[in-house]
């Protein structure tokens, strides 16, 4: 039996530093220092594994209007 995951995370928003505290950029600066905080405009994303003995994967992002499917998780991540 195949279980679905949905996990959602608060939106961060940098007010200073941008992404300087994000490896590896830091390990080039000397203390950096960022400003972030998270508001409630949320990230969502679902898994759902097919159930057809394949190890296919298909990544769909509404608000790109994209859908790519992939061969396995390999050929995924190599984009």
């Amino acid at each position: 039996m195949s279980t679905e995951i949905n996990i959602k995370s608060p939106t961060r928003v940098d007010l200073a530093g941008g992404t300087l505290d994000c490896w590896p950029l830091y390990l080039f600066l000397n203390d950096p220092v960022t400003v972030n905080l998270s508001i409630d405009i949320f990230t969502r994303a679902k898994l759902t594994p097919v159930d057809d003995g394949s190890s296919r994967v298909r990544l769909v992002t509404k608000d790109l209007k994209l859908d790519r499917e992939y061969a396995n998780l390999e050929q995924c991540l190599k984009g």
